[in-house]
């Protein structure tokens, strides 16, 4: 993941909405609303509807030309090539467009079972169509990525395709160990998870040679699954501990019949979309009983803060054990992590040593939701927590 860069201007929906407009143009298919940004073929099939984010024009027109009669499809267009990766990543330019997209779709299509999904870059803003979507009660059946190595918790089945050529197929460029490391987290962070491979190289998927394949996994039966109905309360505390972050979580908000629990702390930069490409393999841990607590300790984070972290408990065959997530986009209430420049400690290069807090002593800090409230307690149900400031001595 590359720091953002402070140069790269910031870009709102109305110029964001300009600019896919004009790279819409050649897309078939009706209109969803008056922009042209969502299209949509096949939209009187009985099947369930696929809404896909593209990367490039040519996307849309040649996975339609494969679908079978009575297969809906809606096409809307990531921001490649519309906002600088390093815009993107200093705003809410990706959850903001996200929303855009799922309001319309909830126009058009209202609660009824639906597949998200996205190729490369454009799985990001497909993940927040997703979780707006859910929030919004859609009967959400399953989430595809193309390759996307995905390590964001969703609480659907979630299948990863990657290219039997392809770069980003982490089968390819990792270790078994590694790899088997990755398949332990999949299923944890999600109900159900698929692996597959289909022909071809990254960037060639579209090609008429690859095409066909590509639309068999894409349109291959979800596995079933049973979605959480209400929010296990979570309430996490947070504590520096020598040049670790320690996370905390009372016993009693741990189901006690719950195997295998990683978990996954969610980062972000403060009015910010949550990072999707960070390491959080790296970052994701299980946690340790320690009386009366469960404790997880943060590996080293991306790049100088300040971070925004909201930790989410999963589990093996569960998937994420709080869930619906607040009204917003984020499963959980934030927390500030006010970290300065990172440094190496010696003799081992990918770990990072984090200097000591400018806060000291004890400091209790309250967080609203994230609409922005007062920052006043809120009831559990509501999935917001309190957070207690200490450091250790």
């Amino acid at each position: 993941m590359s720091l953002p860069n402070d140069d790269a201007p910031l870009v709102d929906l109305a110029t964001a909405l300009r600019r896919i407009e004009l790279v819409n143009r050649s897309w078939p298919g009706e209109k969803l609303e008056p922009v042209g940004a969502l299209r949509g073929l096949g939209l009187d099939g009985d099947a369930v509807p696929v809404f896909w984010t593209f990367n490039s024009a040519l996307e849309l027109p040649a996975l339609a030309s494969q679908l079978p009669p009575g297969q809906p499809i809606v096409g809307m267009r990531s921001l490649n090539e519309i906002v600088h990766k390093a815009a993107r990543e200093r705003s809410r330019i990706v959850d903001v467009l996200a929303g855009y997209y799922a309001r319309n779709l909830i126009a058009r299509f209202g609660n009824e079972p639906c597949i998200v999904g996205g190729n490369c870059q454009s799985a990001e803003v497909a993940w927040h169509v997703a979780l707006h979507l859910l929030a919004a009660g859609v009967d959400l059946r399953g989430f595809i990525t193309l390759d996307a190595d995905w390590q964001l918790p969703l609480p659907v089945p979630v299948r990863m395709i990657f290219g039997s050529e392809s770069s980003f197929n982490p089968s390819l460029r990792v270790a078994r160990a590694e790899m088997e490391r990755r398949h332990r987290h999949w299923s944890a962070l999600f109900p159900a998870y698929e692996f597959c491979v289909t022909q071809g190289s990254h960037g060639t998927y579209f090609r008429p040679e690859n095409i066909a394949a590509l639309t068999d996994h894409i349109l291959a039966p979800m596995p079933a699954f049973k979605l959480r109905p209400t929010a296990i309360p979570q309430r996490w505390s947070l504590r520096r501990k020598g040049d670790q972050w320690v996370l905390a979580l009372p016993a009693r908000h741990m189901p006690e019949d719950v195997r295998d629990v990683l978990v996954v702390p969610f980062l972000g930069r403060p009015d910010a979309s949550p990072l999707a490409w960070s390491e959080l393999f790296d970052l994701a841990a299980r946690p340790e009983r320690r009386g009366r607590h469960w404790q997880v300790r943060l590996g080293p984070l991306p790049g100088p803060g300040p971070w925004q972290v909201a930790p989410l408990a999963c589990a093996k065959g569960i998937g994420p054990l709080a869930w619906p997530p607040n009204k917003e986009t984020l499963p959980l209430g934030c927390i500030n992590l006010p970290m300065e420049t990172p440094v190496r400690r010696s003799g081992v290069l990918r770990w990072l040593q984090w200097l000591r807090s400018p806060f000291s002593g004890r400091r209790l800090a309250r967080f609203a939701d994230l609409r922005g409230g007062s920052g006043n307690a809120a009831p559990e149900h509501e999935n917001l927590r309190e957070v207690q400031f200490r450091e250790d001595n």
